[in-house]
């Protein structure tokens, strides 16, 4: 299992099961060092299993951070992507949009789904990889996503 911090978020991998979970809403520069941990993971292991854990109420990222994560879904060797949001009321519901409309913007074939609780975003991306509920279980523990 490794980890990375990085600005607003953190990074937990197990093989080719990836858990970020933000603090804040990404920077471009953050959403660029985890492309490049990404695109070392993808090289060593294959298609990415991912889970983005969105902690507390973070603002909606700019429209350059937008942009930066649409390319970025579009680039990296993802197999499923999975966010999680668990909190509920309006900015929940803006942050849940604002998720959605990056997915439509990427213009990728990679399933892409928002989720409110982890449970589902798990069961979900075992659909493709036995593997993913045990390591993410492991992930968020590590992650303290209790």
């Amino acid at each position: 299992m490794h980890r990375k911090l990085i600005d607003r978020g953190e990074v937990w991998n197990e093989g080719a099961v990836v858990l970020v979970r933000w603090h804040d809403s990404p920077s471009v520069d953050a959403v660029e060092t985890l492309n490049v941990f990404l695109e070392s993971i993808g090289a060593e292991h294959g298609p990415l299993s991912f889970m983005a854990f969105i902690s507390g109420f973070p603002r909606v990222p700019d429209a350059e951070t937008r942009n930066t994560l649409a390319s970025a879904m579009r680039r990296l060797p993802f197999s499923k992507i999975a966010i999680v949001y668990e909190e509920v009321g309006f900015v929940a519901s803006a942050i849940r949009s604002v998720t959605t409309a990056l997915a439509l913007l990427s213009g990728d074939a990679v399933p892409q789904r928002m989720f409110g609780k982890r449970a589902d975003a798990i069961d979900w991306l075992a659909e493709e990889n036995a593997q993913v509920p045990p390591a993410m279980r492991r992930l968020l523990s590590q992650a303290e996503i209790e």
